[in-house]
């Protein structure tokens, strides 16, 4: 059970969600210049949508880029993958629930980020979390791919800024 909890501790790379939750707070502290009022329940709901799209980009990262990461001798903290499905401490069947409990949490909260948000429109939630799904997930996964096609560097500079950026400021304010 120890080793189950290190494996999933290690996984989820708990050290990459600080930058966005810095950016998507920058974002959203933009917005209330020119919105009614600040909403707290927006603001931890949204975050809680992004914390939970890149955790599901994270473990599908680590999923697919598995054959890659076995012959990887030179990982570190921010490339390489973190081995854990590599070393065994964690089982595929284990990592995809995790993708898949994590994909469903982000939409079940996007969907309450919809219902609670009452001056968005809800395409254009709906549109953030779709482009971020895509982008976060098109990284590595299959039929995308960007890493493989030497896309991954623009795809994380455009997630990690300017994508959570505009999540904090539209699931804010709204346009």
């Amino acid at each position: 059970m120890k080793d189950k909890f290190i494996g999933w501790a290690k996984i989820i790379r708990l050290h990459f969600y600080p930058t966005t939750w810095i950016a998507y707070s920058l974002g959203a502290m933009a917005a209330p210049k020119r919105a009614h009022k600040w909403n707290h329940k927006v603001s931890w709901v949204g975050y809680l949508v992004l914390f939970l799209i890149e955790l599901s980009t994270i473990l599908a990262n680590e999923f697919c880029d598995y054959g890659t990461d076995r012959l990887n001798k030179d990982a570190g903290p921010f490339t390489g993958g973190t081995k854990v499905l590599v070393e065994g401490k964690l089982g595929f069947v284990e990592v995809k629930a995790g993708i898949l409990a994590s994909l469903i949490l982000a939409l079940g909260f996007g969907y309450l980020l919809i219902r609670i948000n009452e001056q968005v429109y809800s395409f254009s939630i709906l549109l953030l979390i779709i482009t971020g799904l895509f982008l976060g997930l098109g990284c590595a996964a299959p039929p995308l791919k960007f890493s493989y096609r030497g896309l991954g560097e623009i795809t994380v500079a455009i997630t990690y800024s300017p994508y959570v950026i505009l999540c904090g400021y539209i699931f804010q304010q709204g346009s």
